[in-house]
């Protein structure tokens, strides 16, 4: 599986990078462009840190991993799956 891994911090993206393993993800930056990974299926899975990377908006967040999900996507954190083919 690869992800498309968005990060709140430096530290969490090194605890998140190394969940996913070598060569098995893309780093971003932009919430859009890391959402666009997956949706276009160059990722399978969105792995965040924590959802709010996102958005800080709990409707926001909750439609974008709806729209990730509605494309075959999934939306994962290190404690599990909150959506998609990889829950």
């Amino acid at each position: 599986m690869k992800y498309a891994i968005l990060s709140s911090s430096f530290g969490a993206f090194c605890r998140l990078s190394e969940y996913a393993g070598t060569g098995n993800y893309e780093p971003f930056d932009i919430p859009a462009d890391a959402v666009a990974a997956v949706v276009s299926r160059r990722c399978d899975a969105l792995l965040v840190d924590r959802v709010s990377v996102l958005s800080e908006d709990a409707q926001k967040c909750a439609a974008t991993v709806a729209y990730i999900i509605a494309y075959g996507g999934s939306v994962v954190t290190p404690e599990g799956a909150l959506g998609g083919p990889a829950a």
